[in-house]
């Protein structure tokens, strides 16, 4: 052991990517490096893994059940972007929104994109963002 630093990893990347492979539409964007980016501050302390245990053990719906009433007074204009491949959340979400938000504008779907496809697929978010933002911009 290092001062101040383990000299191994408290987490495995393989087992990671594994995990996480499903979520991408392009896993080979998990490269070691980005894996970790995104584990080692979590980790790298006993109460950082702590907080994190209790943020997955503490998940339910009640959060994203609770905020349905902030979101349908939410009358911003409002672009939903949704990955159309995506395991985890279905596209009826994206029309749910598109029904509950006032502000809703659109829904773009992304065909062949996974629940992270802004980080494998970035500009099949920035393109409609751009859009959005020329459209509704109150800098005209």
């Amino acid at each position: 052991m290092t001062r101040g630093r383990a000299t191994t990893r408290p987490w495995d990347p393989a087992a990671f990517r594994a995990r996480f492979a499903r979520a991408y539409a392009d896993p080979s964007i998990l490269t070691d490096e980005i894996i970790r980016l995104y584990l080692e501050p979590p980790l790298s302390a006993p109460e950082r893994r702590a907080q994190l245990d209790r943020y997955w053990l503490a998940g339910n719906c009640e959060q994203t059940v609770s905020v349905e009433r902030k979101l349908r007074q939410l009358m911003v204009p409002t672009l939903i972007v949704w990955a159309l491949d995506d395991i985890f959340f279905g596209i009826e979400w994206a029309y749910w929104l598109q029904k509950t938000i006032p502000g809703a504008v659109a829904v773009t779907e992304v065909p062949g994109a996974k629940l992270f496809f802004p980080e494998d697929r970035p500009d099949a978010l920035l393109q409609p963002l751009q859009a959005f933002l020329r459209q509704y911009s109150t800098s005209k």
